[in-house]
């Protein structure tokens, strides 16, 4: 099978237009795949040596993904990694499958139990402990398995 290169490009403080050239140049270089974050705000203080303040926007992850899908051709996407807290499983497995249609089979699904608390808590979702959240990832991966 060999290796595969990939390339993780946060979506904060970007807008679709510039993110979409950045993806078209991923796939243009011969990357295998390309992954953004699953954040509602920005968490690295200076990404690309751009000053990013906690009000720069940040396109949610799931939909950039299906739009950036039809703006590449042959490179895999994915989320690196969605937030298991932020989505139930069932919603997150009908999310994940239509980006994967619409995409054409190109989805790499990564799923995390979630680690930035003043987000959790910025948006409404609450932050168990990390026992708790790695139960509920297992319960999710379950899930979306069978769904």
């Amino acid at each position: 099978m060999g290796i595969s290169f990939g390339v993780m490009t946060p979506q904060q403080g970007f807008t679709f237009q510039e993110l979409a050239r950045i993806w078209v140049e991923i796939e243009r270089l011969g990357f295998d795949s390309a992954w953004i974050v699953d954040h509602f705000y920005p968490y690295f203080p200076e990404p690309y040596n751009r000053p990013i303040s906690r009000r720069a926007p940040v396109l949610e992850c799931w939909s950039t993904l299906a739009a950036l899908s039809q703006v590449t051709k042959r490179i895999r996407l994915g989320p690196l990694v969605t937030c298991n807290s932020y989505r139930s499983p069932s919603l997150l497995a009908k999310i994940s499958s239509t980006v994967d249609v619409i995409s054409s089979g190109r989805l790499n699904f990564g799923i995390g139990a979630g680690w930035y608390e003043e987000e959790h808590r910025s948006y409404g979702f609450p932050f168990e402990s990390f026992g708790s959240r790695a139960e509920r990832l297992v319960e999710a991966i379950q899930l979306i398995k069978l769904m």
